[in-house]
């Protein structure tokens, strides 16, 4: 008897210790190179989560996947914990929302990598009407197509990233469409392979176009972790400390105050009443 007793002690000491150090894991996609900011946000707000909800551990995914085997995954079963991505109502059917744009909503501010001899074309744009004359080149399981078709507006796509900017370099396309954040990044890094690129200096698109945290619903205490850890972090500055590290020389490179300004409705984007709170959206304007 006693030597049961104490084999059962030993048991639930030990799943006791176990639990006291057991670390919660969570899985994300794998992070492409112009979201990386992205990524290290995730951190910051897991970090900031654990004294409230204790250790975590942020586990990349080990496979690469196209646009359209990751809305598989998602939709049948997806093996991410959390991802993030534009809002469309096909995600919140599938996945819980945490409406916190990530950015800002900066991504809804879009300029154009275009080629250098094009730009007096753009200069003489005066009107959203001329605008939508204008093929784009776009990703093609992006969601950004149907943004711009929602708006009779013309658009080629690829399914190589890479091959956008040469759309765009062999005068296939008229532009290809890019976040303030985002152009003058992938401007550098292209300028010498294709030396005709140019980022366009005299258009601002907007729409609105924010990026979001999505929970697998198969794990809702992570959305009330996520939630906790983003209120931590935007009270105590955190936040916006990430925010200008990433994005403050864009937009002071993009002059954004001085281009003209087009509006573009989204079809996608269906939590309308988030524009109410200033507090939460990036205005190139104030």
């Amino acid at each position: 008897m006693y030597k049961l007793y104490f084999q059962l002690s030993t048991l639930v000491f030990s799943l006791l210790i176990f639990s006291a150090f057991s670390i919660e894991k969570v899985i994300y996609p794998q992070t492409a190179k112009r979201e990386l900011d992205i990524e290290e946000l995730l951190h910051i707000i897991i970090d900031a989560s654990k004294k409230d909800f204790g250790p975590c551990e942020l586990v990349s995914h080990k496979d690469k996947v196209n646009e359209a085997k990751f809305r598989y995954l998602i939709t049948h079963g997806s093996v991410y914990d959390v991802i993030w991505s534009s809002a469309t109502p096909y995600l919140e059917k599938y996945l819980i929302p945490i409406w916190q744009p990530i950015r800002k909503g900066l991504l809804g501010y879009r300029i154009f990598i275009i080629r250098k001899q094009d730009q007096p074309k753009f200069s003489k744009l005066k009107t959203l009407a001329e605008f939508k004359k204008l093929t784009v080149a776009q990703g093609r399981f992006w969601n950004d197509v149907e943004v711009f078709k929602a708006n009779n507006i013309n658009v080629q796509t690829s399914t190589d990233y890479e091959s956008l900017f040469d759309m765009v370099s062999k005068g296939r396309v008229d532009y290809f469409s890019r976040g303030v954040n985002e152009a003058p990044a992938e401007y550098d890094d292209r300028k010498e392979r294709l030396p005709n690129l140019h980022i366009e200096q005299d258009i601002l698109v907007y729409y609105p176009w924010p990026k979001f945290f999505y929970v697998s619903n198969k794990n809702p205490s992570l959305e009330r972790r996520i939630k906790h850890g983003f209120k931590l972090i935007k009270t105590n500055g955190q936040y916006d400390k990430w925010f200008w590290k990433y994005n403050k020389k864009a937009i002071k490179r993009a002059k954004l105050k001085s281009r003209r300004l087009f509006k573009l409705y989204n079809p996608l984007f269906t939590n309308e009443s988030l524009l109410n709170d200033k507090s939460l959206w990036f205005d190139p304007f104030e």
